[in-house]
């Protein structure tokens, strides 16, 4: 975005990203659809470092008028503190993560939260099937990890019963309270890093969650 511009992501989703001290680029957090890009109240929005991780659809208007809102509005305030919020919670569980978490629970939180922000389809019972569209480098980025351990975690998932891989981009969570236990995330954390249900924002196919479907449960191997 120029500078002076203010916007509510509409589809899509953008990476924000910072570089360390080493001078390699870090990704610091994701903006989901439904969430501000820019500051109204004039702050120093880091929008130069923000990119787009799908193809995204931005609802941009100049920045004045949307100060004026911000200051005379209390409920648009309120709503665009809520969302910077919960950016920075996001930032702090995936610092958590990082450090507190093994290779194979940080992808189980991952899973977690692209239940919150990318397609989903209901299954049977507890269950969900997440169409994983978010490019696997940038998953990767997300939870300090790589492509090749993000492939061997999600089939250890697979061969523990928690998961089932239908296809490179397609998960089946056969039962969200057992991998939200492997995650070390309930639902009010969820709750708070996604305060609004965006996944059909995300991509550019729409994904019905029309009627439950039945998945099949691989057996847990040893």
């Amino acid at each position: 975005m120029r500078p002076g511009l203010y916007g509510v992501l509409q589809s899509g989703l953008l990476r924000l990203d910072g570089v360390d001290l080493s001078g390699r680029r870090r990704m610091l957090g994701l903006v989901v659809p439904g969430e501000p890009v820019g500051d109204p109240t004039g702050g120093a929005a880091p929008e130069s470092r923000l990119t787009a991780v799908l193809d995204a659809r931005i609802c941009r208007f100049s920045a004045e008028p949307a100060g004026r809102l911000t200051d005379c509005a209390p409920e648009f305030r309120h709503a665009v503190l809520r969302a910077f919020s919960a950016r920075l919670a996001r930032l702090q569980t995936m610092m958590w993560m990082q450090a507190m978490l093994g290779t194979t629970d940080r992808i189980a939180a991952l899973l977690m939260m692209a239940s919150r922000f990318m397609p989903t389809r209901r299954l049977e019972g507890d269950g969900v099937r997440i169409h994983f569209v978010m490019p696997r480098q940038d998953a990767a980025d997300m939870i300090a990890t790589t492509t090749e351990s993000i492939s061997r975690a999600t089939h250890e998932l697979e061969r523990n019963g928690l998961i089932g891989i239908r296809d490179p981009a397609t998960f089946d969570v056969f039962d969200l309270a057992r991998l939200a236990e492997r995650a070390s995330l309930d639902a009010a954390t969820l709750d708070s890093l996604f305060p609004h249900a965006v996944g059909d924002g995300v991509a550019a196919a729409h994904h019905p969650a029309d009627a439950p479907e039945a998945a099949p449960r691989p057996r847990a191997r040893s």
